[in-house]
Parts: structure tokens; sequence; C-alpha cells
């Protein structure tokens, strides 16, 4: 086996460990933006009820908590980079 075929191997390894790495990062990723939508439609549905249900404050307290949490989490990941 000569240098140049070792190094080609080792070559192609790292860059299917790289291929690994970044398709696990996309699933992770793909799997958050489904959840951060679920619940951000669960507090929307939730603080609807609420306020038809006589509740406005809790509702609106709802409301609040979910975007705000949202919010925050889209400022992180910003300031993450």
């Amino acid at each position: 086996m000569s240098a140049k075929s070792t190094a080609e191997s080792i070559a192609a390894r790292m860059l299917k460990v790289i291929d690994n790495c970044n398709r696990r990062e996309h699933s992770y990723a793909s799997l958050a933006m489904v959840c951060g939508t679920l619940s951000l439609m669960t507090c929307v549905l939730v603080s609807t009820f609420l306020a038809e249900t006589g509740h406005p404050e809790a509702g609106g307290l709802v409301l609040g908590t979910g975007v705000l949490a949202i919010v925050g989490q889209i400022i992180n990941s910003r300031l993450n980079m």
C-alpha cells in the first residue's frame, strides 16, 4: 500500500465522518423547527380558547410567554453562530 493510497483512504474516511455529522445536524435542526412550530401553534390555540371562554388575561399570558420564548431562542441561536 503506497502513501498516496493511504492518504486517499484517510481523506475518504474523513469526508464520510463529516457527511454523517452534517446529516445529523440537519436532522436535529429540522426536528427543532417542527417542534417550535407545533409549540407556537399550541400556544395560539390555547390562548384563543382561553380568550373565548372568558379568560383574556390568561390567554394573553399564554400567548405572550410562547412568543417571547420563541423570539428568545431565535436571538440566542443567532448570537451563538
